[in-house]
């Protein structure tokens, strides 16, 4: 009696051991799925740019007299922000130059410092801020420069009106506006993916678990036969 309870409890425990491979695969399926939704973890880039136009330059920005640019972002999460300093004839090589981003109620968010010597002349420099904002209130980012040995740089910008991006506002030099001005920059966002998105990843989710789930009946398959395959040739023996 008691060697059958053994026998018993040796098989379901080899049952159970048999089956772990599939409850993994599975359930990893299952950690995907919600990672996906409702977890929003699985996001998509989206950018927005000024457009073509003539660059117009800002009188030269220090600590006193910053650049503000009010914006508006289109998705949830601001991954980034670009924006496009220019020396004089190159003249500027010492100083900092420090960005910061606030919300509508003058609240600082974020603030990254760079030395006068990592921006490139007329080139976009890229701030990295990963910030949760929300889509469609108003932002302001901030430059400006302190620390300067030799003239201060400018900031690009062109026409508000049709050249973008579609987010920015109104552009300040110190208290003043800047008519019709909308600094020249880069948004880049990480968005939620839609309905379509979220079937797709999930039945993408649902078919690795297939493949693997076949890939391990396959294995298994293939070691009871080799196993049955010992006996037999053991039995001969």
């Amino acid at each position: 009696m008691e060697l059958s309870m053994m026998n018993l409890k040796s098989t379901e425990s080899a049952k159970v051991n048999s089956r772990l491979p599939y409850f993994l695969i599975w359930g990893l399926v299952l950690v995907w799925m919600l990672l996906v939704w409702p977890g929003n973890m699985v996001r998509e880039d989206a950018s927005s740019r000024s457009i073509a136009d003539d660059d117009r330059k800002t009188d030269h920005i220090t600590q006193d007299l910053p650049v503000i640019q009010e914006f508006y972002p289109k998705y949830d999460r601001l991954y980034s922000v670009g924006f496009v300093l220019n020396r004089e004839e190159g003249a500027v090589s010492e100083g900092t130059v420090s960005f910061k981003l606030y919300d509508e109620q003058i609240h600082l968010l974020a603030q990254q410092d760079f030395l006068m010597e990592e921006i490139a002349d007329g080139s976009l420099t890229e701030v990295i801020l990963n910030q949760k904002v929300k889509a469609g209130e108003l932002y302001y980012f901030r430059i400006e420069v302190s620390g300067l040995l030799d003239k201060a740089p400018t900031l690009s910008y062109r026409s508000l009106s049709g050249c973008g991006p579609e987010e920015n506002g109104q552009l300040y030099f110190g208290s003043n506006v800047i008519e019709d001005g909308s600094a020249v920059c880069r948004y880049e966002y990480r968005k939620k993916v839609g309905l379509a998105q979220v079937l797709a990843y999930d039945s993408f989710g649902v078919l690795m678990g297939m493949v693997l789930t076949e890939m391990v009946r396959q294995w298994k398959k293939k070691k009871e036969l080799e196993v049955e395959m010992e006996k037999k040739s053991y039995g001969k023996k």
